[in-house]
C-alpha cells in the first residue's frame, strides 16, 4: 500500500475521531443534565423512569399469589344485633302449611348507620353581676365553641375533610351539605381550619419543645408551592412525635428556629449541606447511603471495603440490631445511645447488655473505618457492626 493509499484513509480517521469526540462531548452534557433527575439523591418517588426487577430468563411464572403464600380472610366479627326475616306460612310450590324451619344460617353482615342530620343547639350563656364588688360572673356549656355559629364536631369533621381526606375547600362543603345538611361556603371552610389552627396552637407548642428535647429527630424537606411560589415543607419527627413546618427557606435558619441553636441531639438526614452546617452529631439516611454506594458501584468504584460485606450487608445487620434492642413496650427499637454515651474519636462505650453504641464523628470525614474484627465465640453479626460502625456527616 502506498502512500497515496493512506492518505484518504488518515483523512477518514481524522474526520471519524472528531465526530467521535463531539459525541463525547454530547453524550457527558446529556449525562449531566439527566443527573439533575437522576441521582444517587433523587427519591424513588420522583424518578423518571423505574428499572424492571431482574429475573432469570428460564424461571417458571405462575398466575396469582405465589407458591407458599398464605391468604389471610377478614375475620369475623361478633354481631351486635340479630334479625329474623318474615316468617313464611305457606309452601311457594304447592301451598302447604309449613312449621319451624328446619335449619337456620347467618350472614354477618357489617354495616354503618346514615350519618346523624345537623342539630340546631341554643346554649344559654349565664352572667352574674356581683352585687358586693360590681364584677361579672359567666357560665357557658362545655361544648359549646368559644366562637362562631358552628359546633365543635362541624368544625373538626370541616378540618379533617381539607387535611386528612385532602379536599378542595369547594369539595368538602359539598360534603358536609351531602353528609349532614350543613350549608357552608367554600369560604367558609377555610376560616374553620384558621379558627381550628388558632386553637390547636398549644398543643403545637408543647410538640415543638418535645421535639427540641429529644435525643434523636429524623429531618427531611421537600418543596412545596405556596400560590405558585417555591417554599418548602420540613418534616421534624420523633419516636412519639411530628412537626410539619413550611418555609421559604431551605438553610439552616431553619433548624436554628425549630430545634434551637443549642440542640444536642443527633439529626437524621440526607446530604443536604443546611445539616452540616448546623450541626455535628449527623447520621446519614441508610436509603441515600445505600443508592450512593449503588451508583458508585455502577461506575465501577469499589465500595464494599467501606464496611464488611458491603452497604446493603451493613444496612441488613443494622436492622437485625433493630429487632434485637427492641424493648417491650417502645414505639420504635433502635439502637441510639443516650446523649452522654456518644463519644469521639473513633472509640464507643458499652452499652446495657454489652453492646456497643455507635460512634457518631464530628464534622468531616472519618480518617479510616476500622477493620472488622474477626468472629469470636459468643458474639453475632450485630455486635460486630455495632463495633465497626462510624456514622458521618457525608457518608465517606
Amino acid at each position: 500500500m502506498t502512500c497515496q493509499d493512506c492518505a484518504p484513509l488518515q483523512q477518514e480517521n481524522t474526520r471519524l475521531r472528531e465526530a467521535l469526540n463531539e459525541l463525547e462531548q454530547e453524550n457527558a452534557g446529556l449525562r449531566r443534565r439527566l443527573l439533575v433527575y437522576e441521582n444517587p439523591h433523587t427519591p424513588p418517588s420522583r424518578r423518571l423512569v423505574y428499572p424492571k426487577p431482574k429475573r432469570l430468563a428460564d424461571a417458571p411464572r405462575y398466575p396469582g399469589r405465589p407458591r407458599g403464600h398464605r391468604g389471610v380472610t377478614r375475620p369475623r366479627p361478633q354481631p351486635d344485633v340479630v334479625l329474623e326475616p318474615p316468617r313464611k306460612t305457606r309452601c311457594e310450590d304447592c301451598g302447604s302449611p309449613l312449621g319451624e324451619p328446619t335449619e337456620v344460617g347467618h350472614r354477618v353482615v357489617e354495616e354503618i348507620g346514615n350519618p346523624a342530620p345537623r342539630r340546631v343547639i341554643d346554649y344559654l350563656e349565664h352572667e352574674w353581676m356581683c352585687e358586693a364588688c360590681g364584677e361579672y360572673t359567666s357560665s357557658r356549656h362545655p361544648d359549646c365553641p368559644p366562637l362562631g355559629r358552628l359546633g365543635k364536631n362541624a368544625l373538626v369533621q370541616a378540618t379533617l375533610l381539607k387535611f386528612q381526606d385532602r379536599l378542595p375547600l369547594r369539595k368538602a362543603a359539598e360534603a358536609l351539605r351531602r353528609t349532614y345538611g350543613l350549608t357552608v361556603t367554600p369560604a367558609t371552610v377555610l376560616d374553620i381550619t384558621r379558627r381550628v389552627a388558632w386553637w390547636i396552637r398549644p398543643e403545637y407548642g408543647r410538640i415543638l419543645q418535645r421535639i427540641r428535647a429529644s435525643g434523636v429527630v429524623y429531618v427531611d424537606e421537600t418543596s412545596f408551592r405556596v400560590d405558585g411560589k417555591k417554599h418548602w415543607i420540613w418534616a421534624f419527627t420523633t419516636e412519639t412525635d411530628t412537626l410539619i413546618v413550611v418555609r421559604k427557606s431551605r438553610g439552616k435558619r431553619v433548624l436554628e428556629e425549630v430545634l434551637g441553636k443549642g440542640f444536642k441531639g443527633v439529626v437524621v438526614c440526607d446530604g443536604w449541606s443546611s445539616y452540616r452546617g448546623f450541626t455535628d452529631l449527623i447520621q446519614r439516611c441508610w436509603s441515600h447511603l445505600l443508592r450512593e454506594a449503588d451508583h458508585l458501584a455502577e461506575q465501577g468504584v469499589p465500595v464494599t471495603h467501606l464496611v464488611q460485606g458491603g452497604p446493603h450487608a451493613a444496612a441488613d445487620a443494622a436492622r437485625q440490631v433493630v429487632r434485637v434492642t427492641e424493648r417491650p413496650g417502645s414505639r420504635l427499637g433502635h439502637a441510639w445511645p443516650p446523649r452522654n454515651r456518644v463519644v469521639q474519636g473513633g472509640r464507643s462505650e458499652a452499652g446495657p447488655g454489652g453492646h456497643p453504641h455507635p460512634v457518631v464523628t464530628r464534622r468531616g470525614c472519618p480518617r479510616a473505618a476500622p477493620s472488622a474484627p474477626a468472629p469470636t465465640p459468643g458474639r453475632t453479626a450485630p455486635d460486630m457492626f455495632l463495633t465497626t460502625s462510624i456514622l458521618t456527616n457525608r457518608g465517606c
